[in-house]
């Protein structure tokens, strides 16, 4: 029978401290609030070509909000986030 090294143990996780559910309720109503101003802006005639400018710049801010808390790279290493 052939020998199991110890070297095959699993190491153990990294256990990171997660938000508190009242933090995931505020990012999700950062989230919202966004989204509502995107959508109030888009029935806005003035803007022209910068609206869709605008709404970029927008999404792109929730994507990194989401990316960063979401997808936990907030305890990773700062170039991630």
């Amino acid at each position: 029978m052939a020998h199991q090294s110890e070297h095959n143990e699993a190491a153990p996780a990294e256990e990171h401290s997660h938000p508190s559910p009242g933090r995931y309720v505020f990012i999700g109503a950062v989230l919202t609030i966004i989204t509502g101003i995107e959508v109030a802006i888009y029935g806005l005639n003035g803007l022209g070509k910068g609206l869709p400018i605008l709404l970029i710049a927008l999404s792109a801010v929730k994507f990194f909000v989401v990316v960063a808390f979401f997808m936990h790279l907030k305890f990773d290493a700062k170039l991630f986030t």
